[in-house]
């Protein structure tokens, strides 16, 4: 429930000019060891709570200080609709919408369900956001591009204590 209610306490994110206020999950990357398979750079890295990652990018991650993975896809681990989901034709047909009952949101679930859903979502896999930090001192980050989408999942092993720690919001440039 402590991570649930974590989650919750979350704001959505924001933009300010050129910067983004992410509400995200954080997963620091460890140290890089990298191969060629002909003209790609693929870079590996031990982490504590994903094991092994391994990203393909141009960009020479050796000489970045500090790597981050995101989750930020706050709005779907709890539940929620996000703002830009698309609705469907069924709901914009005018002829339809006047011949049937207007669609009623899911009923309320209670706190337990609801940590149990965002529980089962975190143990999935995901497409993670690749970041670094600008600074050691400065807390914004940048995103870091990558030739192909960084898969990775939670290890089922990581106690729900440890990723208490890795819910933030980030600022993003």
């Amino acid at each position: 429930m402590k991570l649930y209610d974590r989650f919750q306490e979350l704001p959505v994110p924001s933009f300010l000019g050129k910067r983004m206020k992410l509400s995200c999950l954080t997963f620091r990357v460890g140290p890089l060891s990298v191969s060629r398979t002909g003209s790609e750079q693929v870079f590996r890295a031990q982490t504590t709570t994903l094991g092994i990652v391994e990203i393909s990018t141009a960009e020479d991650l050796s000489k970045l200080d500090f790597l981050t993975l995101v989750h930020p896809w706050i709005d779907f681990l709890l539940g929620r609709h996000s703002v830009g989901e698309t609705i469907s034709k069924e709901e914009t047909d005018d002829e339809s919408s006047s011949e049937s009952e207007p669609s009623s949101p899911p009923p309320p679930m209670d706190r337990h369900t609801a940590a149990l859903q965002l529980i089962a979502r975190l143990r999935q896999p995901f497409g993670a956001l690749l970041l670094t930090s600008m600074g050691q001192d400065v807390v914004e980050y940048r995103r870091v591009t990558s030739e192909s989408l960084v898969t990775v999942q939670v290890q089922e092993d990581t106690p729900l204590d440890h990723l208490i720690d890795c819910v933030r919001t980030l600022d993003v440039l």
